[in-house]
């Protein structure tokens, strides 16, 4: 069982190997770079959960109607909302 750890070891070891390059010599002028990889740091960002966009203009229009904020919206919803199930008590 220690022989094949160790082989398994030796055998990642020597792949890993050729892949690693000395860096180049920033003495020389004319030195090998690899060029720049550019990832953007925005590329798996989450797009939202709206499957669509909403027109803003119309957004901000409906916003304007409520001109104290939400003192207002707080209004408008006890208006607007359907009238609550009386609450029943909890029997023990």
């Amino acid at each position: 069982m220690k022989a094949l750890c160790l082989g398994a070891l030796a055998a990642a070891a020597s792949m890993a190997a050729p892949a690693q390059q000395p860096p180049p010599d920033p003495s020389q002028a004319d030195a090998k770079v690899p060029a720049p990889v550019y990832r953007s740091v925005f590329q798996d960002t989450p797009r939202g959960v709206e499957d669509k966009a909403a027109d803003w203009k119309n957004a901000n229009t409906e916003v304007g109607r409520f001109r104290r904020g939400h003192a207002d919206l707080l209004k408008w919803e006890a208006q607007n909302s359907p009238a609550a199930a009386p609450a029943t008590p909890h029997k023990h």
